[in-house]
């Protein structure tokens, strides 16, 4: 990085990972406990490095239309590529190295990593393998006993005492050294993990091949001077500590035990190991013993198992174990596998040498050219400018009912797809009797219909009839939480119901489910093929719109009926707040409108914005067969009077909210009792920044004021609002990355003037179904239906279609299919002038 910087004119920026280094969460306390240590995991940390960003961004003059290259190495490299899949609206491209993305249980066969690294001693000289597979008998005869045990710490310099009891301590500790010694044989000395000469496994070999075939102690005396390659090459080292790695990285040692649990075997056949299984029961003890309250190993390889991951570089030292499981082919045509040979573990991030390989050279070329061309392609760019409680903590293993609907009449279970709703902010019945496409779409695709619930809504409460007494318990009432229920759900499907493995899946919501498809699909491409995503008002964060473009947009919706409806609404403000005024005028508007509480002029206002709240709703949901706009009749119809003007208002309020949906009286707190969860939401993921000015729009003029909703939001739940999360989280209404999204809006939902009303790309479809109101097109198929609604359909259903073909054949895709251009070799050079010219 300090060396391209120069070339590309770039900010180099290092963020230390949390709980490492001086990053302490909880300063010397970080350690202490489960509860804080579960706060250590790949997710937070990525938020953090997006956080970061954004900060730079809005901070440093010029950053803002900087283009962001993530960089990284082992683990790392992990974090890199995690970081482009996960934040592609913030991250441009990124270059993961030596990323042993397979590391987790299941993903690879145990065995692999130790026969990677016997291959690495292998190279040097069969013999040294040879010697080291016989030296660990010799090691354990002296283990067995006492005396033995005495010998081989004199010989160790060992930090511990040592017993027959705990000399599979250092047999462990002998076997790690083997396999760090592999990651880091690189040509020069280096000081990755010490002070290492140059060429460690030629130097080890070397003290093997060297000792005498017959000599036992002289074998025993070799293990020694290969270990102490790694940790006391200098002889400066007063003893050798055989809980090195615990100790001086215990945030490490948490992340194995969650994260990056590596499960590893031997054989001593196919590798220079002595022979051991690994069992996941012992692991979970284990740790479990040395952390408490975890639960379950928890794999993070599913993050990249994504089939359309755009500008990012996977490279892979052949001389590194690690390499064995990393990324070795292509997960589509946007992705780069550069395999490097006789390199090590990330060798082509390291500053360069004059004893660099050709073939570390020409990656790290190869590298740069496509790092140039994604930034160049970023600067063209016009969008530059049983679940668990807490998915991303490990100190709450918590678990709770998250409520689903599944219907399978008309699945096909050879390959049929899965339709799941995202549900949003209310009981899921309600939305699966109201979302008819599903229903209608499942006969015609063979799909398994499920909608889910969202959390902290209808019977989905984590804490049960407690969840919303505290902020500690709401805390856990977010998008991103919710997201990850959905996609525990998806998997869960895939792997226990016969059939749906290789279902494609795509989400399907509206409104704020809208957003959560459309999300789904961003931050879970490996799980989800595709999103329709409909009504949903991604520009509704403060400063992306002007406040007052929902105020307009439902006048517009209004003044689509009658500018006379429109002019009657905005004169009776005026009216209905001197009659406030007063108490007698107040106590003639509670009985005009039938209000459940008594009216006084102190909470007028809180009558006067439920009002304008329910105009709001009331043009969202005018559909052509329940006609809520006509009570724009009760206006038209009522004398041109002061008094007129309030009885039209309450009219037409007792028609959507009273009488007519048999409620007994106008609730002046109605929103507010109803949906207290998505109360919490919208102090914080939804917060609506509105305003009205009474001339443009129909209502009176009123303000957004940040600090005041802050002050509200603290009063109200005690915690304090993050208005901008969703656009670190999720970039807004930018999707240039994105594939696989419909967005449709109808031209009169209120919605839809914060909606994606143009296509950030070619793979994102954008549909303005003129004339219909909130995602319409969802609702059961209507014979009021427009033919503008029918259309929409029509195209949203060929491109799921298409979409699912997509997944069907990328399942089938064959693995010698050419992959020249993005595969590359580098003993081949006719692969790499033809990378490079790309």
């Amino acid at each position: 990085m300090w060396e391209w910087a120069p070339e590309f004119k770039a900010l180099v920026v290092f963020a230390e990972h949390r709980f490492y280094g001086q990053s302490l969460p909880f300063g010397n306390e970080s350690y202490q406990s489960p509860h804080h240590l579960g706060y250590l995991t790949s997710e937070q940390a990525l938020a953090d490095y997006a956080d970061l960003i954004l900060h730079l961004k809005y901070t440093i003059p010029g950053a803002e239309k900087s283009a962001v290259v993530a960089f990284g190495g082992s683990y790392g490299g992990m974090l890199a590529a995690w970081f482009r899949v996960k934040y592609p609206h913030i991250v441009t491209a990124s270059l993961a190295a030596s990323a042993p993305i397979n590391m987790s249980p299941g993903l690879a066969p145990c065995g692999k990593f130790n026969e990677a690294v016997t291959a690495a001693y292998e190279r040097e000289s069969e013999l040294c393998s040879a010697a080291i597979r016989k030296s660990w008998t010799e090691l354990q005869k002296l283990g067995y006993s006492v005396a033995g045990c005495k010998q081989l710490r004199r010989k160790f310099g060992l930090c511990q005492e040592l017993h027959p009891s705990n000399y599979t301590l250092l047999r462990d500790w002998i076997k790690e050294n083997y396999g760090t010694i592999a990651l880091v044989n690189f040509p020069e000395p280096s000081d990755l993990v010490g002070a290492v000469p140059a060429s460690p496994v030629r130097v080890v070999c070397e003290g093997f091949v060297k000792a005498p075939a017959n000599n036992k102690s002289a074998l025993v005396d070799a293990v020694v001077r290969a270990v102490n390659i790694l940790f006391n090459s200098t002889g400066q080292r007063k003893c050798n500590d055989l809980f090195i790695y615990q100790r001086h990285i215990p945030g490490y040692s948490f992340q194995k035990c969650n994260e990056l649990m590596t499960a590893t075997c031997g054989n001593g056949v196919t590798d220079m190991f002595f022979p051991y299984t690994w069992n996941a029961t012992a692991e979970l003890e284990r740790c479990q013993k040395q952390f408490t309250e975890l639960t379950s190993l928890i794999s993070a390889g599913d993050f990249l198992k994504s089939t359309k991951h755009l500008n990012t570089e996977r490279s892979n030292g052949e001389l590194d174990p690690w390499s064995v499981l990393g990324v070795l082919e292509p997960l589509s045509d946007d992705v780069v596998v550069l395999k490097i040979p006789g390199a090590a573990h990330h060798a082509d991030l390291r500053f360069s040498r004059p004893s660099d390989p050709p073939e570390v050279v020409r990656a790290r070329q190869i590298e740069r050219t496509y790092i140039r061309r994604w930034i160049a392609e970023a600067d063209e760019s016009p969008e530059r400018g049983r679940k668990e409680v807490d998915h991303f903590a490990f100190h709450n293993n918590k678990t709770f009912k998250l409520r689903y609907l599944m219907n399978d009449e008309y699945w096909d279970r050879d390959g049929g797809p899965i339709f799941i709703y995202t549900g949003n902010e209310d009981n899921i019945e309600g939305f699966a009797e109201a979302t008819g496409a599903l229903w209608e779409w499942a006969p015609e695709f063979g799909a398994l219909v499920v909608f889910v619930e969202h959390r902290f809504f209808g019977k989905s409460l984590p804490f049960g009839n407690r969840s919303f007494e505290s902020p500690e318990k709401l805390g856990y009432l977010t998008s991103d939480q919710a997201l990850a229920d959905y996609a525990d759900l998806i998997i869960h499907l895939k792997y226990t119901l016969p059939g749906a493995e290789k279902s494609a899946v795509i989400a399907i919501g509206g409104s704020y489910g809208g957003l959560l498809a459309a999300w789904m699909r961003l931050k879970f491409p490996h799980l989800v093929d595709g999103a329709l995503s409909s009504g949903g008002p991604f520009n509704m964060p403060p400063g992306l719109v002007p406040c007052s473009t929902y105020s307009e947009a439902v006048t517009n919706a209004y003044k689509s009926v009658s500018e006379q409806c429109v002019t009657a609404i905005r004169n009776s403000w005026p009216v209905m707040e001197r009659l406030a005024y007063t108490e007698a005028g107040a106590r003639h508007l509670q009985e005009k409108f039938k209000t459940c509480q008594p009216l006084h002029p102190s909470n007028y206002t809180l009558f006067r914005d439920m009002l304008r709240d329910t105009y709001g709703v009331v043009a969202m949901v005018n559909y052509p067969e329940e006609s809520e706009l006509e009570i724009c009749k009760h206006f038209m119809n009522a004398p041109r009077t002061a008094h007129g003007l309030v009885d039209g208002a309450a009219a037409a309020m007792s028609m959507f909210t009273a009488a007519g949906k048999g409620l007994p009286c106008l609730d002046v707190f109605l929103y507010e009792r109803n949906l207290a969860s998505y109360q919490f939401l919208k102090c914080n993921e939804l917060m609506q920044p509105f305003c009205g000015n009474g001339v443009s729009d129909m209502f009176y003029p009123y303000t957004w004021n940040a600090t005041a909703e802050r002050e509200r939001c603290e009063k109200k739940f005690g915690i304090t609002p993050d208005f901008y999360r969703t656009i670190m989280m999720y970039g807004g209404s930018k999707f240039s990355t994105a594939t696989n999204i419909i967005f449709s809006n109808g031209e009169l939902d209120p919605w839809s003037a914060l909606g994606v009303l143009e296509p950030p790309n070619d793979d994102v479809v954008v549909i303005v179904i003129p004339g219909v109101a909130h995602h319409v097109d969802l609702r059961f198929a209507s014979p009021s239906d427009s033919r503008a609604v029918k259309r929409a359909r029509v195209v949203e259903k060929n491109y799921i279609r298409q979409w699912i073909s997509q997944a069907d054949a990328r399942s089938q895709r064959k693995k010698n299919e050419p992959k020249e251009l993005r595969v590359i070799n580098m003993k081949n050079e006719n692969s790499f002038f033809k990378a490079y010219r790309v």
